[in-house]
């Protein structure tokens, strides 16, 4: 008779070669920051551009990018 597996054992023989990609976890990061500088930009009782300028001081080159780039698609959506 075989040896039976709990499911714990069985996801780990499966994901046993799998590396995790830590440049993209950083972008599905940095874009999540960017839809929540969005939202509570929109949120606010009286939109300020500044508080979208300070915010996105906290990033610079290609992720600063990223960030705004993923705030204006929540902005035009």
């Amino acid at each position: 008779m075989g040896e039976i597996k709990s499911a714990w054992e069985l996801a780990m023989e499966r994901t046993a070669g799998i590396e995790s990609d830590k440049s993209s976890l950083r972008m599905s990061e940095l874009k999540k920051a960017g839809g929540r500088i969005a939202s509570a930009y929109m949120d606010g009782e009286k939109p300020e551009p500044k508080k979208l300028t300070k915010e996105f001081k906290n990033y610079s080159g290609k992720e600063l990018e990223t960030v705004r780039k993923a705030s204006v698609e929540i902005l035009l959506s």
